[in-house]
């Protein structure tokens, strides 16, 4: 599992959370710089680079 957690999102899940409700957590990510909710249309960039971290941690 992967969780990247955007700053301006609905609910900004603390990693204690996702470390809790996922116990195959593999990547945790709350330092980017930009976008929230729809992150993959408002910046899909930093998604992208997100996306292509967790898959190479689990390839």
């Amino acid at each position: 599992m992967g969780v990247s957690v955007f700053p301006h999102e609905l609910v900004r899940s603390p990693r204690i959370w996702a470390e809790r409700a996922y116990s195959d957590l593999v990547c945790f990510n709350d330092q980017i710089p930009q976008g929230g909710h729809f992150a993959a249309f408002e910046q899909p960039l930093l998604f992208t680079r997100e996306v292509r971290k967790f898959a190479r941690l689990v390839k």
